[in-house]
């Protein structure tokens, strides 16, 4: 493999940023120092420009299908983007269905991204049937180097039940695993959905309305209560409301072990939602597309661009 010399690159690094040099040999870092020479390296001058070390995106779906759609994006064009905007990882979530084994589930994701992926990979494993042969498959799992589980509170196909969850949460407990949960109330978004429904209200902009901050926080208070029930660390995914946040600062602040992520495209959901689809259904059809985009783009990338 070659050489490469990254010279003169601002380094984000666990404790600093600063100007300095990265050598780059058969694809590891071997030394990151000041005015490094190397006669037969590949030289790329990184001056005036940040130099980040490979990111990782824990939370992915890639050629996952749902009972209601299938996600848009294969590992092969997933990681594809991935790369292009500086991840080199991705953890997926492998998925068991109904009547599925854990081994089972690992095998189809396997075959999904073998070949495919043009980015490092690992997966999660979703548990949504939990009997003893689950249980038993967990230790196996962890031996395949899946170490972190996931559970569903919502979705008819794929939840557990909170008995399920703290069972779960308990067998984690043994092997030294990790269980993160999708954290809404089901019974109570199928409710509010159905109320959306009724109404008449079936555009893109009733889905926030069926899933206000409540939905998540009383969810994310249940499973980490569930948690401190099983003596177990908990990982709450793609938290999106003040509410839930305050759910969790407060179980830290109680000693409470857990983790929690946010994504950029679930803040303030629920008014972006609704300003986009208020704003598009009052403009001529021919420039509904363009307005779309730029309302994306200030949610997307608001701080950076002038509108």
């Amino acid at each position: 493999m070659s050489t490469i010399l990254i010279k003169s690159g601002h380094v984000v690094m666990p404790a600093e940023c600063r100007d300095t040099d990265i050598l780059v040999k058969d694809g590891r870092i071997c030394r990151i120092a000041d005015n490094i020479s190397c006669d037969d390296a590949r030289v790329v001058n990184a001056s005036g420009k940040y130099v980040f070390p490979g990111f990782i995106d824990t939370h992915t779906h890639l050629s996952m299908a749902t009972a209601y759609a299938h996600t848009a994006d294969d590992f092969a064009s997933g990681t594809r983007a991935a790369l292009i905007g500086g991840t080199t990882t991705i953890l997926d979530f492998a998925t068991q269905d109904k009547g599925m084994t854990l081994s089972e589930a690992l095998d189809s994701w396997h075959k999904l991204a073998n070949g495919c992926s043009s980015c490092n990979y690992g997966f999660h494993m979703a548990i949504t049937d939990w009997n003893e042969e689950t249980r038993r498959e967990m230790t196996l799992m962890k031996e395949n180097g899946i170490t972190s589980f996931k559970v569903y509170m919502a979705y008819d196909a794929l939840k557990c039940s909170d008995r399920e969850i703290f069972e779960i949460m308990s067998e984690a407990e043994k092997i030294g695993g990790l269980v993160s949960a999708h954290c809404e109330n089901g019974d109570l978004v199928n409710a509010l959905v159905q109320k959306q429904k009724d109404s008449g209200c079936l555009t893109p902009a009733a889905h926030p309305l069926s899933r206000p901050d409540f939905v998540e926080s009383e969810a994310v208070g249940r499973f980490l209560t569930i948690a401190e029930a099983a003596g177990a660390p908990a990982y709450v995914v793609h938290l999106s409301s003040r509410r839930g946040l305050e759910v969790c600062l407060a179980a830290r602040a109680r000693g409470q072990k857990l983790f929690i992520e946010t994504c950029f495209y679930i803040f303030n959901s629920q008014t972006v939602i609704n300003t986009i689809f208020y704003f598009i259904s009052n403009i001529d059809h021919t420039q509904r597309h363009y307005h779309l985009l730029r309302c994306i783009a200030v949610q997307c990338f608001g701080p950076l661009m002038k509108m």
